[in-house]
């Protein structure tokens, strides 16, 4: 990417977004639509809505509007990928549920749902209120403290930055905020501000609203906004108002030198930004006020150092309202006071989508970021002839009515947001354009796509995303994003796709022994040009730097043999130069060493002991490329230099056979390796998995296909050795496809004669139990009445089966609330006082068992109390 702008140290650069609006779960579709000029609203049938409980009365009320910008699968959410049990899932408000998977999308997006533990991410989101919801979830208020103060805390809007922080460990500041339609815009605001004062390396902003029941009609009464017929119509003649719909979006923001520097896809950057309030200067609490809009604007044009003739487009709040259109388009035109007209497109994203309240600024935000990307502005939905109270031919604006190329300027494409709230809160932004220039030519090489999932149905999802994105998008951004950006899970699998763009599924390794240690062995340079088949990197720039630094090093010692660079390194190895053969070998066993940490055995066949042998650090570097280079010359009598056990972790072996202290330390045992060949075939190392490193590996990026089979076994790889110091850019790869369960809502208890939730809610749904995890200590099951009495109890609180005996609570995913639950339901039973921080201290079976025998007088009353 290329900022062509002269930076003011104020930018912000937009580096991943995610969306799930009606009609659009990803950003390709919600594009689609814009760009379509689509509408996605949704018409009801009379029967549908009878089917989700709406009364007869209400359908026939003329001012009942059967119309709806919805989105859907609210009530699924993949609990177990976030950290929580099926019952912290219930208690969830559906729009908490859906933010958690918009804000991991967008990370992932931005190619940092890997790294985040090594950041400090900030929060900024802001979440609607929605009455349905309120009003089942007061259905719990009559239960027990411990299940009040849980549904209070699960259940409120405002939590939901904090669930998200502790599920994704977020460290920077997080923030709820809500300053009704203009929250997300307010919260990108804040973020942007945060960055700048250096609280957070990354900040994601944004917003949620959902409206129960998802399918629904709402009534329209004069003097509201509400639009009549269920279309919104922004600057439209035929404009009647607006509808509200439910949606979500997340961007990820950062400081602009640091994702340049580090090879983040760029989006869009925010140049500046401004917010302010109307206080009482205009007609009422809910009116909106042209000084307020047009001061924020200015203000915002002010801090990103632009002039309004420079912005081309502009997404307006245009809510297709017979005051708020002609008034924002006022506030506008005494902005943009250029002589100039009609050079400025405007566009809403309220005739796409509805007004999703909460979500509606930075679904305007992510709108533009598109459109300054893709550099192509979109037609206005829904519009046909102006609104007769704004004068469009006399003024800078036009409206398109067809996708339009970005015109030719001379200054960098830049772009306005606008977000005002019910109160007064107003909200603009500058967004300016990235360059894509100075990408580089790689398209005919082939790459290596590594993905995975924790389940093999979830693999091959991911697997149908990746083989339909190669072939629209850059294969090589998207293999690096998928090697250095994506989190590692159990099942796996790579795609291998060619220099023509065919896609194969890597084979898996044969005799690959799982328990066994990875090693590698160099051959005899005396009988190899090539002893560690170093041309299995001759694509990676981290093996030439290598090489580089090994030339460095052979000026320093200043030898009789001089290499210019790795072309004369190879012309010599293949003349016969044993240090040129040393060379080689010592840079690609290093690479490997590197890209593979699991890597820990290093072999040699006769002189490639050599090599072997200063990787492991048994012999310096410095000591074997001397020793290499007296050889050459034929020198007679050379001298073994100090030998040292070798790094930690690492072994060092002889053909496949591992050498004893005695034998590394003996300098006759030296002597003969630089004297003699190899030894006859030995039997190696039944505990080793070795590397295969044959010509039928043969191919620009074997080094890299075979470190992928490996992963696929399980085995790290530090992918980002292959490149060596060079950043690449991340961009589009996998989405996550997560594993959602249905979660209903809280039933009503009493009955309501106007709109309820839909009937299949009102069932009790019975979730299977999680399995056990992975834990620290093996399972052991229960043998009394009393034991399994108890870990059935555990069973049923955390949802996890089976509990052995030796579980820890708290490593099985328990929390300090569930602990209290488990600690009341104790108490119940056996009628005794327990106590909690006791129990928290040892949190296992075991240990609850001991308790509770001694609260009861002996085991064997505790057994009777259970029989």
């Amino acid at each position: 990417m290329v900022y062509n702008s002269e930076m003011t140290g104020m930018e912000i650069a937009i580096i991943g977004m995610a969306v799930r609006f009606p009609q659009s779960s990803t950003l390709q579709e919600f594009w689609s639509n814009i760009i379509q000029g689509k509408e996605c609203v949704t018409f009801f049938s009379a029967e549908e809505l009878r089917a989700q409980g709406i009364d007869q009365a209400t359908l026939d009320n003329p001012s009942y509007i059967r119309a709806k910008p919805f989105i859907e699968h609210v009530y699924d959410f993949d609990a177990s990928f976030f950290g929580y049990s099926h019952k912290d899932a219930e208690a969830f408000d559906p729009k908490t549920r859906v933010l958690h998977e918009v804000a991991y999308h967008a990370l992932e997006d931005a190619g940092y749902a890997k790294q985040i533990d090594n950041l400090t991410v900030g929060a900024y989101l802001g979440v609607s209120e929605d009455i349905e919801w309120l009003r089942r979830s007061m259905t719990k208020i009559d239960g027990d403290a411990l299940t009040r103060f849980s549904s209070g805390v699960y259940g409120h809007k405002d939590l939901s930055a904090l669930f998200i922080a502790h599920s994704l460990n977020l460290t920077g500041p997080v923030f709820s905020l809500y300053s009704s339609c203009s929250t997300s815009l307010s919260a990108a605001h804040m973020a942007c501000r945060s960055l700048l004062f250096g609280e957070c390396d990354l900040a994601l902003a944004g917003g949620v609203t959902i409206d129960l029941p998802q399918k629904s009609g709402y009534f329209c009464q004069q003097g509201m906004i509400h639009s009549t017929d269920g279309h919104c119509r922004p600057f439209d003649a035929n404009a009647s108002g607006t509808l509200f719909g439910d949606g979500a979006g997340v961007v990820v923001l950062r400081r602009l030198e640091e994702a340049i520097a580090q090879g983040d896809r760029i989006y869009a950057v925010i140049r500046g930004s401004a917010v302010n309030n109307d206080g009482s200067q205009k007609m009422g609490f809910a009116a909106p006020s042209q000084a307020g809009q047009k001061k924020v604007i200015q203000e915002a044009h002010r801090l990103a150092e632009v002039e309004p003739e420079t912005i081309k487009y502009v997404e307006t709040h245009g809510t297709g309202t017979h005051i708020g259109d002609p008034i924002e388009f006022s506030a506008l035109s005494e902005v943009f006071t250029s002589t100039q007209q009609q050079y400025c497109a405007l566009g809403a994203v309220k005739a796409n989508i509805g007004h999703t309240h909460a979500a509606a600024g930075v679904a305007g935000l992510i709108k533009t970021a598109l459109v300054l990307h893709n550099r192509t502005i979109p037609p206005l939905a829904n519009y046909q002839t102006p609104n007769p109270k704004i004068d469009l031919a006399l003024s800078p604006f036009y409206i398109p009515t067809q996708p339009l190329p970005w015109p030719e300027t001379t200054t960098p494409p830049r772009a306005g947001i606008s977000s005002f709230g019910i109160g007064g809160s107003n909200v603009h932004v500058v967004l300016e354009a990235v360059s894509t220039e100075g990408g580089e030519d790689n398209t005919n090489l082939s790459s290596i796509i590594p993905f995975s999932a924790p389940s093999f149905n979830q693999l091959d999802q991911i697997e149908q995303q990746l083989t339909q994105l190669v072939n629209k998008t850059n294969h090589h951004i998207v293999a690096y994003t998928q090697q250095v950006a994506r989190p590692e899970f159990d099942c796996r699998r790579a795609l291998k796709i060619d220099n023509h763009g065919q896609a194969t599924i890597l084979t898996k390794l044969h005799h690959f022994i799982p328990t066994a240690t990875l090693g590698i062995e160099c051959a005899d340079l005396r009988q190899h040009a090539d002893a560690s088949q170093a041309y299995l990197f001759s694509q990676s720039s981290g093996y030439l730097q290598e090489v580089t630094e090994l030339l460095n090093t052979l000026n320093t010692l200043s030898l009789a043999q001089h290499f210019q660079n790795e072309t004369e390194v190879w012309a010599q190895a293949q003349a016969g130069s044993l240090l040129a053969r040393g060379c080689l070998a010592i840079a690609s066993l290093k690479c490997w060493q590197k890209l593979l940490p699991s890597l820990t055995v290093f072999s040699g066949e006769g002189l490639g002991l050599l090599p072997a042998a200063a990787v492991v650090g048994v012999i310096a570097l410095d000591d074997v490329l001397q020793i290499l280079s007296a050889l050459d010359q034929n020198v007679e009598q050379i001298s073994i230099p100090e030998v040292k056990s070798p790094l930690a972790g690492y072994t060092l072996s002889r053909q496949k056979q591992s050498l004893s202290i005695e034998q590394y330390q003996d300098i006759g045992f030296w002597s003969e390796i630089l004297l003699s060949h190899s030894l006859a075939t030995l039997q190696s190392n039944d505990n080793v998995n070795w590397l295969n490193l044959t010509a039928s590996d043969k191919g620009e990026l074997s080094a890299l296909m075979i470190a992928a089979q490996l992963w696929c076994e399980g085995i790290a790889v530090n992918w980002q050795i292959w490149y060596g110091n060079r950043i690449l850019m991340r961009g589009d790869a996998s989405h996550y496809p997560f594993n959602r369960h249905y979660y209903p809502l809280p039933e009503v208890k009493e009955v309501y004669s106007s709109v309820s939730a839909d009937n299949q809610q009102q069932t009790t749904v019975h979730h299977s139990y999680q399995p056990r995890p992975q834990l620290s200590v093996p399972y052991v099951a229960p043998e009394t009445a009393a034991m399994k009495f108890i870990t059935d109890l555990i069973s049923d609180t955390l949802e996890i089966e089976p509990i052995g005996i030796n579980d820890d609570f708290f490593e099985l995913g328990g929390h300090s609330l569930l602990v209290t639950q488990l600690t009341s339901r104790l108490e119940r039973k056996f009628a005794v006082s327990i106590d909690l921080l006791a129990l928290m201290e040892t949190p296992n079976p075991r240990s609850i068992y001991a308790h509770l025998a001694e609260r009861l007088g002996g085991e064997d009353k505790l057994e009777l109390a259970c029989q």
